[in-house]
């Protein structure tokens, strides 16, 4: 005897894919794995779904996105009960928490990016100009690090792999503006900066907020195309602009990234602004 429905009830596969969102392919693979099963299905194999089960696919489609498996799904679906439910949306709740953090940290990263990106519009390469900063600039730091070798890029190497390792195991696991900063041995003798008179060193991001700041005050600014390689040419460039305008320096230089290997191809195409602070420079001041 040939099996009827009344078809004014159901929704036939095709259909049901279409209101719910869930292909055709993926509907028949559900069922096949236990996942979702259709309310009926004929001798013929023809699959038929009652409305409600529209609610309880769009429900597999949400635990999927908060990351569970199917075998997962599956788990709980073949358990599933009022204690289940809770104990299982109050865990996925601190797990879609944690997703929503980490995209706000991308997003604020990429809107930093962004900010970096645009000031190199408006940048003159080589010039070299005092600067009054108002506000702290908020950075993510790994702890000090002392100059170890005098291979440049064998520290760069150590620093560098060390300053990526605590910055994810703190949160930071997205790629922030970076920057650099390098503490002098000694300022009477920065004239003669090189790799050897660097005392420590370490890497840092730029972030939105931190208990940790470059301060406000007035700096001499330089811009230089370049990776690090050429930083130590252009800083002494810089000692030489301040010993000749009679300009007191600090002993601390911050190079940061405005463009960086997200957004240009090769090495010499990458943008670093130089920082060095001024002592005893009134607001006003201009050279």
């Amino acid at each position: 005897m040939e099996q009827t429905i009344d078809r004014k009830m159901y929704l036939s596969i095709g259909e049901f894919a279409k209101a719910s969102g869930v292909s055709r392919k993926n509907l028949i693979y559900y069922d096949q794995i236990g996942v979702f099963t259709p309310d009926i299905t004929l001798d013929n194999g023809y699959r038929y779904y009652y409305y409600r089960q529209l609610y309880t696919i769009r429900m597999i489609r949400i635990l999927k996105e908060t990351g569970m498996s199917l075998e997962e799904i599956k788990a709980y679906s073949d358990k599933r009960s009022p204690e289940a439910m809770i104990e299982l949306f109050e865990m996925q709740h601190k797990k879609v928490e944690a997703k929503i953090a980490k995209l706000q940290q991308v997003q604020q990263m990429m809107e930093m990016q962004v900010a970096y990106a645009k000031q190199v519009s408006d940048i003159k390469f080589g010039d070299i100009q005092v600067e009054h900063r108002s506000e702290r600039q908020p950075i993510f730091v790994a702890s000090k690090q002392v100059i170890i070798s005098k291979t440049h890029t064998e520290s760069m190497t150590r620093m560098s792999t060390k300053f990526y390792q605590q910055a994810k195991q703190e949160g930071y696991d997205v790629a922030f503006p970076l920057g650099f900063h390098q503490r002098m041995k000694s300022i009477d003798n920065v004239i003669s900066y090189s790799f050897d008179t660097v005392d420590s060193a370490e890497f840092y991001y730029h972030v939105p907020k931190s208990d940790t700041y470059i301060e406000a005050g007035t700096y001499l600014v330089g811009y230089m195309n370049g990776d690090f390689k050429q930083l130590e040419q252009f800083s002494k460039s810089m000692y030489t602009y301040a010993i000749k305008h009679q300009l007191k320096v600090e002993n601390d230089i911050y190079a940061d990234y405005l463009l960086n290997e997200i957004s240009v191809q090769h090495s010499i195409d990458i943008v670093i602004r130089v920082s060095i602070r001024l002592k005893d420079v009134d607001s006003d001041t201009e050279i």
